[in-house]
């Protein structure tokens, strides 16, 4: 009799217990059915919206390609995970570059500042208006004519650029800028003494060399010749 309460005893215990984990459980579970039911009108809701959008695309969206296309990206896999490496790669060489090219994008900022405070983009505006103008008044053919006679000054000036023709114009500027109040004191016998002047003879030469080199060039027009006696 002892021994049938001491089991009775042990089963109303374990009762107990188990009652007790069931009041405990439904503690727990308590929020999630609250959740469930807060969660269920707009789950439902959910599941209308994406059936609708579903049939939107019946005739445009089949089941089967779908798994077609997950099939295509199980099996390029690898490519993928080479495609992803290379982003990375990419990522991590823009990401070293980055400094570079602010240091770059700095000076060059600081290289139009100084240009702009020198007048640069100015003077190029100003070639830009003259050019548009040139371009207005000129035809292509012209142009070309143009340069064409350009390259023949360039040729002369070229040619003027030479010792003794510099040595020469230097020479009669100087004759001219020099002061002209001992020239008006000259007399007859003063100007020909000068006559007589060796580098007076070589300056005549070179004038009347330079008068018949002129008069060659310029045969557009016909000079009357001096009749004798006349």
């Amino acid at each position: 009799m002892a021994l049938t309460l001491g089991r009775d005893d042990e089963v109303i215990q374990k009762v107990d217990e188990t009652w007790a984990r069931l009041e405990r459980l439904e503690r727990q579970f308590a929020p999630l059915l609250e959740l469930k039911e807060d969660a269920q009108p707009i789950l439902k809701e959910l599941m209308h919206a994406v059936i609708l959008e579903l049939d939107e695309l019946d005739g445009h969206f089949k089941l089967e390609d779908a798994l077609l296309l997950i099939k295509r990206l199980l099996r390029n896999t690898k490519n993928l995970s080479a495609l992803l490496d290379r982003l990375e790669q990419a990522n991590d060489l823009i990401s070293d570059m980055t400094p570079i090219i602010h240091e770059v994008t700095k000076a060059t900022i600081s290289e139009l500042g100084e240009l702009e405070k020198q007048g640069i983009f100015k003077n190029l505006a100003a070639i830009r208006t003259v050019a548009e103008r040139f371009s207005r008044r000129y035809t292509p053919e012209r142009v070309v004519a143009l340069g064409d006679k350009l390259i023949e000054l360039l040729q002369l000036v070229d040619l003027i650029a030479q010792p003794r023709t510099l040595r020469l114009a230097h020479a009669a500027t100087d004759a001219i800028s020099q002061d002209d109040q001992g020239r008006a004191e000259v007399t007859m016998f003063g100007l020909w003494r000068k006559m007589r002047d060796p580098d007076t003879l070589r300056g005549l030469a070179l004038m009347l060399d330079l008068a018949k080199a002129l008069g060659q060039a310029d045969n557009t027009k016909s000079v009357p010749m001096l009749e004798s006696g006349k």
